[in-house]
């Protein structure tokens, strides 16, 4: 896991986004960027230089699934919430050990 990588956060409860956004620095992860929808979400994803992105599933104005497949992600793994800093940190080990 390269703990250097850009990570973007989408989910449109911003109470969701700063649980995610204050777990990520526990487990190595600095360089965090929020969108509170998928179309916000989108937008900074085609900017570039995401190495990872956790979004929600059910949003307004772009759910999870279409955000997904508007950016061709690999959708290989997923956390119901809630979740624990462990789940989080053991999910993220188990994607990019893949």
């Amino acid at each position: 896991m390269d703990l250097k990588m850009k990570v973007l956060v989408v989910d449109d409860f911003a109470t969701m986004r700063k649980v995610v956004r204050n777990m990520l620095p526990g487990i190595g992860y600095d360089n965090v960027n929020e969108a509170e929808n998928g179309d916000e979400g989108f937008r900074m994803a085609k900017s570039g230089g995401y190495g990872l992105i956790v979004s929600d599933w059910n949003m307004p104005v772009m759910t999870g699934l279409e955000f997904l497949k508007a950016i061709q992600a690999d959708a290989s793994n997923y956390i119901v919430k809630p979740f624990t800093p462990q789940v989080f940190e053991e999910k993220l080990t188990d994607i990019f050990d893949k």
